[in-house]
């Protein structure tokens, strides 16, 4: 990992493009050597670490597939704001497996340890 950048996603919008994109690029890091500490969804997009939607048994949400990540690579957090979880009701009884509540504090500490810090979703912040 020497010459690997450090990554700190963070995602704003529970839109499906704006979620596979944040995980297909945070796949391709992590591939290339890179580090990614922390995903951060902030706003709506704390929806995403829900697992209370019902799919089909041969189709997966994003939740499982950012759970199945970071299962795989357990370095990186998955964090969800506590804030914005408050606001839309969302409570550690119903996230994925991964998935943990965390503060805006802590965005704040992996930024100080980050190289680049990159937002998907929309620009309403």
């Amino acid at each position: 990992m020497g010459n690997g950048k450090k990554f700190v996603i963070m995602i704003t919008s529970d839109d499906l493009s704006s979620g596979n994109s944040a995980l297909q690029f945070t796949r391709a890091a992590i591939t290339k050597n890179h580090v990614v500490s922390c995903v951060f969804f902030f706003l709506d997009a704390v929806y995403t670490a829900l697992n209370t939607i019902d799919v089909p048994s041969d189709e997966h949400t994003l939740s499982q597939e950012w759970s199945t990540l970071a299962r795989r690579f357990p370095a990186l957090s998955l964090i969800v704001c506590a804030n914005s979880g408050l606001r839309r009701g969302v409570s550690t009884s119903i996230l994925a497996p991964g998935f943990i509540i965390g503060s805006l504090g802590y965005l704040v500490e992996a930024l100080t340890n980050a190289d680049r810090v990159i937002t998907f979703g929309s620009n309403r912040l």
